[in-house]
């Protein structure tokens, strides 16, 4: 029910104070609470009991400005300035929310709203902006529209959430009346399901490190709810290579603390940005546990994403949901040498581990603050000096001992901030105008920073300005913070919270404010958790405009590091000091809430975290198996690191461990596929007795090596000496072991008194392996467009490279294709063994049936086997239709740059390469086009993708200078386009133009696949003729052959492809396969084949088969010829010796130099043998004279009529007599 409270001036308090009026409107407090939660039904009340009002004289008239503590602004120009509070649930993981106001309670008074200037940036002076009464407040309606709203789900990382806005201020234009909410209940409910930023399940658990976040973030959030899963997540760290070294003692250290560290190099994760962000979406959707992305380098390095015309990490913190809240904790070591890398480690290991000595620095503070805000601009209302103020107290409160008041208004300078700095300061808050290297507010500057002398004594700075944290293509403000130095010692700060573009007045003054009070409450302390922590809130109560701040707002520094807000005291913890070997857990009693690490040389042993009581149990699941030094590390909220040894020693007897093993083979001493090694094995007795009778073997489940040796007796090993074996264990290793596997296998060491130790081991193994090269397609020998069109024939160049560790065997190749009708002829099918690095090319010839449909699509698939591995390629290819998909560059096609040429970049729509438009100034064009002949009407299609200032600066294709699609706005993902083409010839042009200011997003746009229409129109059908029926081979005596030759006509006008298929006691001759039953053929337009058939009984008898001849002839598909034979005895008189007249083939082929051309002819003739290229052309004649009836042989040296070398390439060679020619085909390889 609604109910109506009316307004007299009992009803109302009022209290002038410092020119703004304070009302009491209610007995109920300033709160967003839940009222009744069941998941799925919720209940939620806001209730207002007083606010404050700030009077205003607009051209003479009174305005107010209505406010309360914590709310914000609805920012929207020209409409009322009125505040907002919200409060926000976790919500079922696929449900549909709605909800409903079920009661309130309202006043109704005479307040005349003043209208919202909008969200300006800093850079804006306010007062120059002019207020707007336009048509709202001439007309009849009220703002808002609804006292409440419902936003869109959202994920922030383990939960779904939805935020429900209260609204209590509705003002009346036409009535100069203000309607106030003093009480909105609202009811949320599951209402079908969702598909908006769902979940794949609800979670009954979640990652603690993200427990401040949903503690403050959700009003129905609950440890006892929710059980935590960990305390310390992974860390995924994206580094340049050449900061390799710098980092190792950060990782070290933050491995040692307890987390799990993934370093990987940026060539590996991008190199550009979007393939980074993808790859972080892939780790985080394949590790539940990832919590910290740490990048090591400045934007040149390691580059970032851009949104609203600056830098963006944290948009790479967004991986669950399309939402804007964060998922992951973003940071960045901006460096671009290896000093500037070197001194951002040095100050995180001091400050975490290493701090000492006076540190009555930590406690204390500074804030900055400019003389401007208030009233109109100011999160609140404040200015920038009251909202500094209110931070002071807070600040005070919980236990700093000084907090600067560095304000304008004071008259406060840069050597004033300088002088506090050095002394030691453990915070800085600045609030007011920023440049890229400077606080406008006391002038402190990037000279200044590098003047500093503050070593060991580094603040984290909370600063709201424009740009201090614009770190793309220059040195900004907050990384010269980052990377000074004093001496070779670090100096300046531990890290900084900046932004990269020009920063809002009212929302970044929220999280600042949300930042201090999560430092106080010390909900959670690490920089991350400060900072995104408080940009949830800032988005939360100020939408969308707190979404454009928090990607724009880089953490400087490391997320992870714990910040110090108290003197660190040193940390008490009973433990044992030493260890049994064999034992596999360490009691420790420490400080509650602690990090505890057992480590030795990198390797950590177990990790823990101490209960509320201080009780950690450390279990180890891999204890050492030898005696050493462990490490005990314990860290833990403003507290000194503890780093402790614990020695674990043996027990009495004899103690057998596995010094070394040394690999013994036929080669290298490198273990190698396909190859059996020795392992021979030092061992070391560190026990208190001798042992005797060892006995050594080897176990192992490794899928690719096998112990093929057996047990080996090695002499007795005193204590504290050392022994080996002799003979040694042998391993086989399989032909079919990948590259780089890492074989284990376990060494057991036996006693006769049964006492045994086992230990595992592994080794590396070398292996080839192959990767495919791009195809090329040699269609030299047809119209050369350089894509496979129906009727023609090319070169397939399949490149295969040996990028393994090792030389691979012979490498036998097969191709094949689905999806039209084809032969492929090999080449080169089969390549010698490739060393490590090289490149070898198999080469088929392949012929597309002139009736495949322009535009289908074909599969090839090539395998290559090698050994035991084999390795697959799969390609689409479309017939007769050209793709540039940018894989080779520019190469393939005549592009035109009008005026600055585009590059070529990683990140297509399906990976692979694309082309990315030139950076352009306002007011300027950049395009590419080509020009092309289209026979008939078609298509062309390409993909896209936009980034940049939406509905001003836009992307558009054009074909003949007509408009034909036109984007702008920013778009994550590729979409693809088509357009018809009329025949004749038509330019395409692709074109991004900026107008005259503002630079969004990337600001360029990327194009992929383009397909263009078709451009060569198909020439006729294949027409076969075979003139015979019937073929005769007589009578053959058992044991010999006899031969008949078909003549295979195509009278058509392209070419025919098909396979002529025989059986029983007939064969066919091929040059290529020999002897056969099956054979593909391929026979030009107008041309003709002869087919050798060979009649070859065992038995006697008559017999009689068929000839099937395929066809891809539309008209006549098959072709079918009959064969008859008889085979009887006959006497010797009748043997007589008779050899067809027949082109038999040459040999070798391929070849190089030279090659033996055979043929036989059947009685004495004029013979004419000529060598022509692929084009035609006549290259030589060997033979043009009259030869005997037999076998002849004429060799070919590969040289031309002049007697010069020719070229590798395909060459024909043709036969001519009186009443018989033939023409066969040869490789020359080089």
């Amino acid at each position: 029910m609604r109910k109506l409270i009316l307004i007299t001036a009992l009803l109302l308090s009022m209290i002038f104070v410092l020119g703004a009026e304070y009302i009491s409107v209610s007995e109920y407090n300033n709160e967003v609470r839940l009222i009744s939660d069941s998941f799925g039904n919720t209940v939620l009340e806001f209730t207002l009991g007083s606010f404050e009002r700030e009077r205003h004289d607009i051209n003479g008239d009174t305005w107010f400005v209505p406010k309360f503590k914590n709310s914000g602004f609805l920012l929207e120009e020209g409409y009322p300035e009125v505040p907002v509070d919200a409060g926000s649930i976790i919500i079922p993981h696929n449900a549909r929310m709605s909800m409903e106001l079920i009661d309130s309670e309202y006043v109704d008074m005479p307040m005349k709203i003043a209208p919202s200037k909008g969200n300006l940036l800093r850079n804006v002076d306010p007062e120059s902006v002019a207020f707007d009464f336009g048509a709202f407040y001439k007309g009849q309606g009220h703002y808002p529209e609804y006292p409440v709203e419902l936003t869109e789900p959202f994920i922030l990382r383990d939960f779904r959430g939805i935020t429900a806005r209260f609204m209590p201020f509705t003002y009346y234009p036409a009535e100069g009346k203000t309607r106030v909410y003093t009480r909105l209940r609202v009811r949320i409910t599951q209402d079908g399901f969702d598909s908006v930023n769902t979940l794949s399940s609800s979670k009954n658990s979640y990652s603690a490190a993200f427990a401040g976040i949903y503690n403050s973030m959700f009003l129905n959030f609950g440890q006892a709810k929710y059980p935590s899963l960990r305390e310390d997540g992974d860390i995924l760290v994206i580094t340049h290579s050449m900061f390799e070294d710098e980092i190792i003692p950060w990782v070290q250290w933050k491995e040692q603390i307890g987390f799990n560290v993934e370093v990987v190099d940026v060539q590996e994760a991008g190199p550009s940005a979007s393939q980074i962000q993808t790859y972080i979406q892939n780790k985080y959707d394949n590790n539940e546990d990832l919590l910290f992305v740490q990048i090591m380098g400045d934007a040149p390095q390691v580059p970032t994403l851009s949104v609203n015309g600056g830098g963006s990490d944290p948009s790479f913190s967004l991986v669950a949901g399309n939402d804007n809240y964060p998922d992951l904790y973003v940071s960045r070591f901006s460096a671009q040498t290896t000093s500037e890398m070197a001194t951002q480690v040095q100050r995180v290991l001091y400050y975490e581990r290493d701090i000492d000595g006076d540190t009555s620095w930590v406690q204390k503070a500074m804030g900055i603050a400019s003389n401007e805000g208030g009233g109109w601009n100011g999160d609140n209302g404040e200015s920038d000096q009251e909202h500094m103020e209110i931070i002071r107290d807070l600040l005070l409160d919980y236990g700093y001992t000084t907090v600067d008041q560095m304000y304008q208004n004071y008259g406060a300078t840069a050597s004033q901030v300088a002088t506090n700095v050095n002394q030691g300061r453990g915070l800085i808050n600045y609030v007011g105008h920023g440049s890229d290297s400077s606080w406008v507010t006391t002038g402190f500057n990037n000279n200044n920073v590098n003047s500093l002398t503050n070593t060991y004594k580094y603040p984290f700075i909370f600063t709201v300005a424009c740009v201090n944290g614009n770190f793309v293509s220059r040195t900004c403000f907050a990384e010269a913070w980052l990377r000074a130095s004093h001496n070779g010692v670090p100096t300046g700060a531990i890290a900084m919270y900046a932004s990269t573009i020009n920063q809002a007045w009212n929302p970044p003054m929220r999280a600042q404010d949300e930042a201090n009070e999560l430092l106080v409450d010390e909900e959670k302390m690490t920089i991350g958790g400060i900072c995104y922590n408080s940009s949830s809130h800032m988005m939360e109560v100020y939408g969308t405009n707190g979404i454009k701040e928090f990607k724009n707002w880089h953490i400087f520094g490391d997320a992870s590091m714990l910040i110090r807000t108290k003197e660190p005291t040193e940390i008490a913890a009973n433990h044992d000091d030493v260890l049994i070997l064999g034992m596999e857990s360490l009691e420790v009693q420490t400080v509650p809430n602690a990090s505890l690490t057992l480590s030795a040389d990198g390797v950590i042993y177990g990790r823990a975290r101490s209960d509320a009581s201080g009780f950690a149990l450390i279990e180890m699941d891999n204890p050492p198996l030898e005696p050493m030094e462990l490490l005990l590390t314990i860290y833990a909220f403003n507290k000194k690191a503890y780093l402790e040894p614990i020695q674990v020693l043996p027990s009495d007897g004899p103690y057998l461990i596995v010094r070394d093993f040394t690999i013994e083979d036929d080669n290298n001493g490198i273990p190698e596929f396909d190859e059996t090694i020795t392992i021979q094995i030092e061992m070391e007795n560190v026990g208190s007795d001798p042992a005797e009778n060892i006995n050594v073997y080897i176990s192992t489940t490794d899928p690719y090596i096998f112990s093929t040796g057996s047990e080996t007796l090695t002499d007795p090993i005193d204590a504290n000496d050392t022994g080996s074996t002799v003979q040694g264990v042998q391993i086989q290793i399989s032909d079919y072991v990948p590259d780089q596997h890492q074989a284990e296998f376990t060494i057991h060491l036996e006693l006769d008194d049964g006492e045994s130790f086992a230990y595992t081991k592994s080794f590396i193994i070398n292996s080839p392996d192959l990767e495919w090269g791009g195809l090329i397609i040699d269609d030299s020998s047809g119209n050369e467009n350089g894509t496979i069109d129906p009727g023609e024939t090319v070169i397939l160049g399949i490149p295969i490279i040996n990028e393994g560790h090792s030389a691979s065997p012979v490498i036998n190749t097969s191709v094949s294709i689905t999806g039209a009708n084809h032969v492929v002829v090999p080449i080169i099918d089969q390549i010698d063994g490739l060393e490590i690095g090289e490149e070898g090319l198999a080469m088929y010839e392949v012929t597309l049936s002139s009736q495949a449909a322009y535009g289908s699509l074909i599969q090839l698939s090539v395998t290559a086997n090698y050994g035991g591995l084999s390795v697959y390629h799969g390609q689409n290819l479309i017939v007769g239709v050209l793709l540039e998909n940018f894989e080779n560059g520019l190469d393939n096609f005549d592009w035109q740059f009008p005026q600055s040429q585009w590059s070529i970049v990683e990140g297509g729509p399906e990976g692979g390469h694309a082309i990315k438009s030139a950076p352009i100034n306002h007011n300027q064009t950049t395009s590419m086009s080509i020009t092309m002949d289209t026979p008939q009407s078609g298509f062309i299609s390409f993909w896209k993708r936009v980034s940049s200032e939406a509905n001003q600066d836009f992307f558009s294709f054009h074909v003949n200078g007509q408009l034909k699609g036109r984007w702008s706005g920013t778009n994550d993902t590729w979409s693809q386009v088509s357009y018809m083409v009329n025949p004749g010839t038509n330019t395409y042009t692709w074109q991004y133009s900026k107008d005259y200011s503002v630079t969004a997003g990337d600001d360029c746009v990327w194009i992929d696949d383009i397909m263009f229409p078709v451009v060569e129109l198909p020439t006729g059908n294949p027409e076969a003729y075979v003139e015979e029926t019937t073929l005769n081979f007589g009578n053959v005596i058992p044991g010999e052959s006899g031969e008949e030759t078909l003549l295979i006509q195509n009278v058509g006008a392209a070419v025919m492809i098909g396979n002529i298929s025989v059986s029983g006691p007939f064969w066919m001759d091929s040059d290529r396969d020999g002897l056969t039953r099956s054979m593909k053929y391929v026979i030009p337009a107008e041309s003709s084949m002869e087919v050798s058939i060979l009649f070859n009984p065992i038995d006697e008898g008559t017999f009689e088969e068929t000839l099937n001849i395929t066809t891809d002839d539309p008209e006549n598909p098959s072709i079918l010829v009959s064969l008859v034979g008889q085979c009887s005895p006959v006497s010797n008189e009748d043997l007589v010796q008779v050899y067809p007249t027949k082109l038999t083939g040459n040999h070798p082929n391929p070849f190089n130099p030279n090659t033996h051309i055979r043929f036989s002819l059947k009685e004495k003739t004029e013979v004419k043998l000529d060598i022509y290229n692929i084009l035609g052309q006549k290259v030589t004649t060997l033979a043009n004279e009259e030869l005997s009836a037999g076998e002849h042989s004429l060799l070919w040296n590969g040289t031309d009529s002049k007697g010069s070398k020719v070229s590798s390439g395909v060459y024909f060679y043709k036969m001519q007599t009186p009443g018989y020619q033939s023409t066969r085909k040869m490789v020359l390889m080089k």
